[in-house]
């Protein structure tokens, strides 16, 4: 009768309310599933023989979510402006996100009974670092304090936080350490705070494992990096914590200052208030978990599916199988990923240290911007500015000039094509770092030390995933300085393809914050893109972020004339 249209269109909204409430139906099951589960490994609650029993019903919840959520993202966008005018948002661009998160938690449950000493898995013992990332470091942050957590038939037999020094103090012996750390922050022996150097956490995460042995006799099955930022997500999803043996309180927007307050105000190594301050708030954290009955579960897991897609929780398991697992998820801090694989390819990381023993990085606005000149052969320059604002107030603790090793990690192939600093010096390039070669640098010019930047892949191998250029600047109080980083890359773009493809990846470092980012694209005329951008003549601007790692694919045509 002509109405099939109407009807057709009725019925999918239908659709779309029914699997809305299914989807929220399989939420809720699963939060009130998670949280036994975690008052069970936690506590000792329940019975364990029901372990593999409440996985597998979570595992199903989250497949009939994944399902509801997937005919609502198909059904959902003609009927986006008639939901807006009722007063629903719009969650469209968020479905995409929720259904990643959905995803990670499933797979995360396949790894996680193995990691608790579940299914006869045996004791399970971890290293957990925790990384200030306000005097930032490759992996993410200084490493102040440390834990070790252990598990057994899915239970949790141990958690005790550390503080690193007391660790440190055990070492024997001198270890050598790596030159940067020699001769630019003046330590002439190598401890376990100093060991995550390696931008490639896994590499970082077996050299911790090496330290702590080292110094405590203890060994572990793997490390998990906790950096300030995912603590503070954290917060944020649960609410403020409050302290049991006293009547502090600790929120997402208070716990940096009252964590730092903690470490640094009349701290001297050995003393025990930075592991006690961290110890209460993890053992609040875990209290709130187990007993509110009204905890946001999906808002937990967004925050930790957050603080893991921008690495500021990364793990690392010895478990071979397992760890791949960890890598292919995204969540294992390695450099050695996605468009970084092969030799031939446009990768780019760039990582800081903090040099200055000040938390200087809280106060560091940074900007970035990569432009890709196309040559009319196919081949690449890429140019890459970075502008850094130290808004110290003053050179008092914690803040104070900021005094950064930068590393530029590029392609094995890669040339390097020019280096400012913005004080007129130019580059003197070496391939050895000793305190001779720094002496003989003349005064207008600075060190550039090339070497090969190895990961846990690569340590053993001639092979490398990256070539490191790095060198040492400062930026005073209150001032702004930019430094350029030129180089060519092996990559070259395919002009005998009817579409050739412009691929470029960079990588965000562990500890960093939403870094703003434009990469901007100069081709030649005889292109003509086919990406959206913002275009202008012969010119690509992409206006991003670096909260996440960003892999920008820039897709042309050729003109027919050419």
């Amino acid at each position: 009768v002509g109405l099939q249209g109407v009807m057709v269109k009725y019925y999918d909204l239908l659709l779309l309310g029914r699997r809305s409430a299914s989807a929220m139906s399989s939420g809720v099951k699963i939060a009130e599933q998670a949280s036994v589960l975690a008052r069970g490994v936690l506590y000792g609650e329940g019975d364990s023989r029901n372990f593999n029993l409440d996985i597998s019903e979570i595992k199903s919840e989250l497949s009939a979510v994944d399902l509801d959520l997937g005919l609502i993202e198909a059904v959902l966008p003609q009927f986006s402006g008639l939901l807006v005018k009722f007063g629903v948002p719009d969650v469209s661009k968020k479905l995409p996100e929720i259904r990643g998160l959905v995803s990670g938690a499933s797979e995360f449950l396949g790894v996680f009974p193995e990691m608790i000493g579940q299914n006869g898995a045996g004791k399970k013992t971890y290293l957990i670092v925790f990384q200030n990332s306000s005097e930032l470091r490759p992996t993410g942050g200084f490493i102040g304090s440390y834990g070790i957590i252990s598990f057994d038939q899915g239970r949790l037999l141990d958690f005790k936080i550390n503080d690193i020094y007391s660790a440190d103090g055990q070492l024997r012996g001198r270890i050598q350490p790596p030159d940067e750390i020699l001769h630019f922050l003046g330590q002439p022996s190598w401890y376990m705070r100093d060991a995550n150097w390696a931008a490639d956490f896994p590499l970082t995460a077996q050299r911790l494992e090496w330290f702590l042995t080292k110094e405590t006799g203890e060994n572990v099955d793997g490390v998990l990096a906790v950096s300030l930022p995912a603590v503070q997500k954290l917060l944020t999803a649960t609410g403020p914590l409050s302290f049991p043996d006293s009547k502090d309180v600790v929120s997402a927007n208070d716990f940096y200052h009252k964590a730092e307050y903690a470490s640094e105000i009349n701290f001297f190594p050995g003393s025990t208030q930075k592991k006690d301050f961290l110890g209460q708030v993890a053992q609040a954290l875990l209290t709130k978990l187990t007993g509110s009955k009204d905890l946001d579960w999906i808002g937990l897991g967004q925050a930790v599916s957050l603080a893991l897609s921008q690495k500021d929780l990364m793990v690392y398991l010895n478990n071979n199988l397992l760890q791949k697992t960890i890598e292919a998820s995204g969540w294992g801090g390695t450099i050695v990923s996605g468009g970084c694989t092969n030799p031939e390819t446009n990768c780019l990381l760039v990582v800081d240290a903090n040099m200055g023993a000040n938390k200087a990085n809280y106060f560091l606005k940074r900007m970035m911007r990569v432009n890709t000149l196309i040559g009319k052969g196919g081949e690449l320059e890429n140019k890459v500015a970075i502008s850094y604002q130290n808004n110290s107030p003053n050179n008092s603790w914690p803040g104070g000039d900021y005094k950064n090793y930068v590393r530029f990690l590029v392609p094995v192939d890669s040339e390097m094509t020019g280096f400012d600093l913005g004080d007129g010096r130019k580059p003197k390039l070496s391939s050895t770092l000793t305190a001779e070669i720094i002496a003989a640098t003349p005064t207008d010019q600075f060190l550039v030390f090339k070497n090969l930047e190895l990961s846990a892949k690569s340590v053993n191998a001639t092979g490398s995933a990256f070539l490191s250029f790095g060198t040492y600047f400062e930026v005073p109080v209150g001032q702004t300085r930019t430094i350029i980083f030129s180089y060519r890359p092996g990559y070259r773009m395919d002009f005998k393809s009817k579409e050739p493809m412009l691929a470029m990846t960079i990588l965000k470092q562990p500890g960093t914050g939403s870094d703003l980012l434009d990469v901007v694209v100069d081709y030649p005329s005889f292109l003509l893109p086919q990406t959206p951008a913002l275009v202008l003549s012969q010119k690509l601007i992409y206006n991003i972020d670096l909260s996440v790692d960003q892999k920008i694919i820039t897709r042309f045509k050729i003109y027919e004339s050419h």
